[in-house]
């Protein structure tokens, strides 16, 4: 994905960003990342976890929220004082999948009380935080994804 954001003149994307770096110890969640990481401004950035055919979009929310709950730990005892997302005041917490991938469940109540939730997280905290599902067209499901049809995937996200 990054090589496709690259060749396109894009760098507002980054995939695979480690997650517990400094954070467990040994080589106990080493290999924990956040799937896509989208930079919408110097200080406001989205952590998406990216589902296709796997999982639940429960697992996923509790997932990606795991994973702002890490960044928010994070920004206490920064081991990387100069790293932008360590600095971002605001963090949006989103789950990226087909539209088919939550046909069979009700998440609007759930997606607004986990906003809801991480909102008041956030503002005990001086930060800004939020939570969506959010879905791209069934049709770009399937990999291997043209680089321009990648970026499409991103770009053409909504919410459900």
């Amino acid at each position: 994905m990054v090589l496709a954001c690259e060749r396109l003149g894009r760098s507002d994307w980054s995939n695979q960003v480690p997650v517990a770096s400094g954070i467990a110890g040994g080589k106990a969640e080493r290999r924990r990342a956040i799937d896509l990481v989208h930079l919408r401004s110097p200080e406001h950035f989205e952590l998406v976890e990216l589902k296709v055919a796997s999982d639940t979009p429960l697992y996923a929310a509790f997932e990606i929220i795991g994973y702002a709950c890490i960044w928010l730990m994070s920004r206490h005892k920064p081991t990387a004082p100069d790293n932008p997302l360590l600095a971002a005041s605001a963090i949006d917490a989103v789950v990226l999948a087909p539209a088919a991938f939550y046909a069979p469940y009700r998440l609007h109540a759930l997606s607004l009380q986990l906003d809801d939730d991480l909102q008041r997280l956030g503002r005990k905290h001086g930060v800004k935080l939020s939570f969506r599902f959010e879905a791209f067209p069934d049709h770009l499901a399937r990999p291997p994804w043209k680089d321009e049809e990648l970026l499409h995937m991103l770009d053409a996200r909504r919410l459900i």
